[in-house]
């Protein structure tokens, strides 16, 4: 399939007797359209981003508890250091 451009395709488009306004609320829609994948696909990296950091902080959490016995046992300055509460 060959790729055309979008000045290429107006011109085509028009000299066909499509109306201009169509052709901008067309060009318009595949605009919005591209934005919102990339807006999903951000969101779901942010997603994947914070299960990672909870995934982290609850391994973290896991070594300190059996390092010191218990989550009591653990000292406060660690506990606030790693965002145990």
């Amino acid at each position: 399939m060959k790729t055309i451009k979008a000045t290429k395709l107006r011109e085509v488009l028009s000299s066909k007797g499509i109306d201009e306004g169509f052709i901008d609320r067309l060009f318009h829609r595949i605009k919005r359209a591209r934005t919102n994948d990339k807006l999903k696909q951000i969101e779901k990296d942010i997603e994947r981003s914070k299960q990672r950091v909870k995934d982290i902080t609850s391994d973290q959490e896991k070594l300190l508890i059996q390092t010191y016995g218990s989550k009591d046992k653990i000292p406060q300055g660690m506990k606030q250091a790693f965002g145990i509460k």
